[in-house]
């Protein structure tokens, strides 16, 4: 009798730890640009910025980029990771260094907090082209 009653209290706080886990929606941010760059150690890298969000559950804790490699297609494929970058609450934007010319992104954050992580933001889109002949950077973005 007394390991019934053990069990049947570990399965109801398991089932209550779950609830509360499934239970909290963490805010989607809302990104607002996509601009390509030089990085500091001289890389191509793009930056998405993003509107920050608040969660009344629990605060956010940071921002996580994914950046999609689509090869030379636009696609909504998500299984080919090109990087993911990590950045604090206070960030409202992320680099993410290496891409390269004639290659398809497809960028999105999602804010996390310390037991769930938003859904991911609205596509972004981004192909860098070859400088043109006076060095100007051009490149292509859609959402």
């Amino acid at each position: 009798m007394m390991m019934k009653c053990l069990f049947f209290l570990l399965v109801v706080a398991a089932t209550q730890a779950y609830v509360a886990k499934v239970a909290e929606v963490v805010p989607t941010p809302v990104a607002n640009r996509l601009d390509v760059f030089y990085s500091s150690s001289f890389q191509l890298a793009l930056e998405l910025g993003w509107i920050p969000v608040q969660n009344s559950a629990n605060p956010i804790l940071g921002y996580k980029v994914s950046a999609f490699d689509q090869g030379s297609t636009v696609s909504n494929d998500q299984s080919n990771v090109f990087k993911e970058v990590i950045v604090g609450a206070d960030a409202t934007s992320a680099q993410v260094e290496g891409i390269q010319v004639g290659v398809w992104y497809l960028v999105r954050v999602q804010a996390f907090t310390s037991t769930a992580i938003s859904e991911m933001s609205p596509r972004w889109w981004i192909m860098l082209h070859p400088q043109t002949r006076d060095g100007k950077m051009m490149y292509s973005v859609m959402k």
